[in-house]
């Protein structure tokens, strides 16, 4: 970081390492707090002769470092990915990804856009009598469990089955079908065009490669690639023919000098 400076955060992996390095520190720091605190509330409690003590802040705090917990794991195994590179299946998954970033960022504020208003119109036409359309929130999350199949008609209320199912239908045609086979689309485009180009996905493919191979000798298997049936026969006619060649190139030769 120190030697490229700008540079080093114009790759997505740094920014993942950066945040990993923020998390790491403050997840040393809050694990410190909730020690110290630890101690502080256990002499306060032997010092009360049995006195009420609340214990709240430092719940507070133990929730928060096991958020941060959770989520320093979760950047720690994306980041496992990255040492997966060298295959060539996850290097075209890469490469397939930053080639569609501009096309999937412009198809993600589409996605926001159609997302909030229906959630909105779900909010203001049943929030006042359906329990998963009480706020805007709620209802967003509705909407994104009905696109994975979650559809239940009993969640809405009895008195709007029109609107209802034209609100349904309209969100499944407009988001379910365009916008997710859209999405489908941009992603099959550029993965043709990553497997099109040789030296783009998986730069270290070959050293993937390479590896794979020695570990399979290091067991004992023979990794080296046949020669495919009936080489050896065009290998006997092709040493023929160079033979058949030098044999008439001497006789021309011993001709010049029989002529000389």
């Amino acid at each position: 970081m120190a030697h490229q400076k700008r540079e080093y955060f114009c790759r997505p992996w740094n920014w993942l390492e950066f945040l990993r390095l923020l998390l790491c520190i403050a997840v040393i720091a809050m694990f410190a707090a909730k020690e110290i605190m630890r101690v502080s509330y256990v002499d306060q409690l032997k010092d009360v002769n049995g006195q009420f003590v609340s214990f709240r802040s430092i719940a507070v705090i133990s929730d928060v470092f096991t958020s941060l917990m959770a989520l320093l794991v979760f950047v720690m195994t994306l980041q496992f990915m990255s040492l997966l590179s060298f295959n060539r299946l996850i290097g075209v998954f890469f490469h397939t990804l930053q080639n569609a970033a501009h096309k999937i960022a412009t198809f993600s504020i589409m996605f926001l856009l159609m997302l909030a208003a229906f959630g909105t119109m779900g909010f203001l036409v049943f929030g006042a009598e359906a329990e998963n359309y009480k706020s805007f929130p709620s209802s967003a999350r509705t909407l994104l469990l009905k696109m994975f199949g979650n559809v239940d008609y009993v969640d809405v209320s009895p008195g709007h089955v029109v609107i209802c199912r034209l609100y349904f239908l309209s969100f499944v045609v407009a988001v379910v079908i365009v916008l997710s086979n859209m999405f489908v689309t941009i992603l099959d485009d550029q993965l043709a065009t990553s497997k099109s180009n040789p030296g783009g996905p998986g730069g270290d493919s070959d050293m993937g490669d390479f590896m794979v191979n020695r570990f399979l000798q290091f067991l004992g298997i023979n990794t080296a690639t046949r020669p495919p049936k009936g080489s050896e026969n065009s290998r006997d006619e092709e040493m023929a023919k160079q033979l058949q060649d030098l044999e008439d190139k001497l006789e021309l030769m011993l001709k010049k000098i029989n002529d000389i």
